[in-house]
């Protein structure tokens, strides 16, 4: 009987630490993918085209605040895409701040459409006011 009680509190006591290790690792999974999701909205709000851009949505068509249009001419830097505001263009490579933008309403509403080349990637935005 003494062998039998000493094996059952050996294996009770292995399945515990066992029990514990696996219950630890799921707690530092989570912790992982907390730590990953949270990295992924920190880097979105630090991308200004994420954070920053003011989209209302009226009738199915993206608006922008003119806020968020001058924010896109440092894409325009970048050189990822050119930007056509009101039929003024703005190539890409620019640097924003030689640019005349003052025809650029701070507070008014503009509608964008998108050029996409053949691979889906935005070849140019083209903003127009709402009036």
């Amino acid at each position: 009987m003494r062998e039998q009680t000493e094996s059952i509190l050996h294996l009770a006591a292995a399945l515990a630490l066992f029990l514990g290790a696996c219950i630890h690792a799921l707690a530092i999974q989570q912790t992982v993918e907390l730590g990953i999701r949270n990295v992924a909205i920190t880097t979105q709000e630090q991308h200004g085209g994420v954070a920053t851009v003011d989209k209302v949505n009226q009738d199915e068509t993206h608006t922008y605040k003119g806020s968020a249009v001058l924010f896109t001419l440092r894409e325009v830097q970048v050189g990822r895409y050119d930007v056509l505001i009101d039929g003024i263009p703005f190539y890409a490579g620019s640097d924003p701040e030689q640019i005349d933008v003052s025809m650029i309403d701070g507070q008014a509403n503009y509608y964008v459409n998108y050029e996409r080349n053949a691979a889906g990637m935005v070849t140019r935005m083209m903003f127009i006011k709402v009036r």
